[in-house]
């Protein structure tokens, strides 16, 4: 399909879930976490966001919550919110609508019973919307959350890549008229922390609001 075809499907996809991909403010920053909960990852991204003050989501994956059960219950008394990130993660195929909602579902009772909260958020694996995705989380009651810059933590593997990427992403922000944007992030990649350490001072230092935006997105 032509690239021109694949935008205009891809925009027809995003009205269909009443997706967000950005905030209302204009300077409101909000964090967001996929692919966790990691047992060494996880604590020192939520002691960072301690640290300035900022709340994010954090979109589990059900099938990794028994490598860190404890955490569900830490991000939610630390201010911030659990997301539905799916139960398996499909990668390489796309479920069947009815095999996408058992999957969903099955990643909301993971959450509920750890915590006694289901989660409200939904992000689909890869940001990938399709029928199936569509049709679950409408079902589900879930808020689709997409985002607007991509920090490409996931693909980092060394330290100074991750700090070269800081950088990056800082001056990208200082050269915006306006702010409000959602960061795509992963809390299973140590990457991310070299990241947020780097990151964080310098949007402090732009004055954006870290809090608010998450409320916003809950709403």
């Amino acid at each position: 399909m032509p690239l021109a075809g694949r935008a205009s499907v891809k925009r027809l996809a995003k009205r269909l879930s009443g997706a967000t991909d950005t905030l209302e403010g204009s300077n409101s920053i909000l964090f967001t976490f996929d692919d966790g909960p990691h047992p060494e990852v996880t604590p020192r991204i939520l002691s960072l966001l301690e640290k300035y003050r900022a709340k994010a989501v954090f979109f589990v994956v059900g099938a990794r919550i028994p490598l860190a059960p404890q955490l569900l219950g830490r991000i939610l008394e630390e201010g911030h919110a659990l997301g539905n990130h799916s139960f398996s993660h499909p990668n390489h195929h796309v479920p069947a609508p009815l095999a996408y909602l058992a999957d969903l579902r099955q990643c909301q009772r993971a959450v509920q019973d750890l915590t006694g909260k289901a989660p409200r958020l939904f992000r689909p694996p890869l940001g990938r919307l399709t029928a199936g995705g569509i049709l679950a989380s409408r079902y589900l009651g879930l808020k689709t959350l997409l985002w607007s810059l991509d920090t490409g933590d996931w693909r980092l593997k060394e330290p100074l890549a991750a700090q070269t990427r800081a950088l990056e992403v800082a001056q990208d922000l200082s050269t915006r008229s306006t702010r409000h944007e959602i960061l795509l992030m992963h809390d299973d990649n140590p990457c991310s922390v070299e990241i947020l350490e780097v990151l964080l001072p310098r949007i402090a230092e732009m004055g954006c609001d870290l809090t608010g935006p998450l409320d916003f997105v809950l709403s």
